[in-house]
């Protein structure tokens, strides 16, 4: 067998790049990048499968092995406390996130060459978990790379383990900020969960959040405090906030903007929360065009408590069969990241405002589906109304609905 493999190669290109750089090696270096990528390569290749009384067979992963040896009593504490930091992390979920997580924190304690060494001590666990072609599974090739992994030792590791959130994705990483801000009640953000992240969609004026200039709509509220945001936080976030009793609240907030562009794994999830990408990376919204076609309000109905989406077309029908009570306002109805506004076609002055938070349910007749309408709690007489629409466009009128529906769906909580 060539005592050589691409991957070694690979890393010892990468490796002498950033030996010959006299600074310390932070997030913003490339070559840490594929470092990175050529180190979790060569320990993922060439597991052993691991076969089972019925038959079956489940292949070894790095991970598991790692936590393996973690369960070593003499290993060195570095190497321990890495796996230990990577399997608690809230914020990687797989089997690949950890591993990177657990890489980068070892690259840190200078222990990236612990698990190679000890495969190296012990060729039984080594042919237990390897294949013969794989670099840890054949002796020489072992040996060159542990030689590679002491002289990585050599070299200054400045990294923020915090930033993990899109590991179990890519080792790109985002740029985030680390904000001290002053005792408060509230930062004067609202968030909405997207797979488990909470995107920022809006900063209050004269808010906390503002005056700090690290909030901006499109950007990812990480962590509160040392606390980890995830789903299970929907609703008390501002009580996180408030714990701090008169003290200093830290946060870390995920950047969306890379350089001149947008992260790229978090264009998605701006989009999956109504956000506009571009509106997020200029700050501006993209230019509308034609307002699209004038719609018709017709007015609205009070439907007491009922707010299922069969109230709606009641409402049309009785509306319908009352001609002298109905209104006949040409209106623009634009539906906006957080609500829906409907604007006088004459004078362009707002009639309404609902946040998609107060709608209830959307739909249209059966019948004429040209007319359509929403359900909105009125916060005031704390009853529910039915404000009812005519479109003459088809179109309009679904990608209407379609928006409403995606929006009020979407729940935004205040931080």
């Amino acid at each position: 067998m060539a005592v050589s493999d691409p991957t070694l190669k690979e890393l010892k290109g990468h490796l002498l790049k950033l030996i010959k750089s006299t600074v310390v090696i932070t997030d913003d270096s490339l070559e840490l990048l594929s470092l990175c990528d050529s180190l979790e390569r060569i320990f993922s290749k060439g597991f052993h499968p691991q076969n089972y009384i019925l038959g079956f067979a489940k292949r070894y992963d790095c991970w598991l092995f790692f936590q393996h040896l973690a369960s070593i009593p003499d290993l060195p504490y570095g190497f321990q406390s890495s796996v230990e930091l990577a399997q608690t992390c809230r914020k990687v979920k797989t089997y690949q996130g950890k591993l990177r997580l657990c890489i980068r924190s070892l690259l840190m304690k200078k222990c990236i060459h612990v698990p190679v060494q000890h495969l190296i001590d012990n060729s039984k666990l080594m042919q237990t978990f390897y294949e013969t072609y794989s670099i840890l599974g054949n002796e020489i090739l072992s040996e060159i790379f542990l030689s590679l992994c002491f002289t990585i030792r050599s070299v200054n590791f400045k990294l923020e383990l915090s930033n993990a959130r899109f590991l179990d994705e890519t080792w790109l990483l985002p740029n985030i900020a680390c904000v001290t801000l002053v005792p408060c009640s509230e930062l004067g953000i609202s968030v909405v969960f997207v797979e488990d992240k909470a995107i920022i969609m809006t900063v209050q004026d004269s808010s906390v959040a503002l005056e700090s200039e690290s909030f901006s709509p499109g950007d990812i509220l990480d962590e509160i405090n040392g606390i980890v945001i995830h789903n299970t936080q929907q609703g008390v976030l501002r009580g996180i906030v408030r714990k701090a009793h008169g003290k200093p609240v830290t946060a870390i907030v995920i950047k969306s903007h890379l350089s001149d562009s947008l992260y790229p794994p978090l264009v998605p999830l701006i989009k999956s929360a109504g956000l506009d990408p571009s509106f997020v990376l200029h700050g501006e919204s993209p230019s509308c065009g034609e307002r699209g076609p004038t719609i018709t309000y017709l007015g609205y109905e009070v439907t007491g408590k009922g707010t299922d989406v069969k109230q709606i077309q009641a409402s049309i029908i009785r509306m319908l069969n009352s001609p002298l009570e109905l209104g006949n306002t040409a209106v623009f109805l634009e539906c906006q990241e957080l609500g829906v506004r409907v604007r006088r076609n004459d004078d362009n002055s707002i009639l309404y405002y609902h946040q998609y938070m107060q709608i209830t349910s959307c739909g249209r007749t059966v019948h004429n589906p040209r007319y359509f309408g929403y359900i909105v709690e009125n916060k005031e007489s704390c009853q529910f109304e039915c404000h009812v629409f005519y479109c003459l466009v088809l179109d309009t009128t679904d990608s209407i609905l379609q928006s409403i529906g995606q929006g009020f769906k979407r729940t935004h909580f205040a931080v």
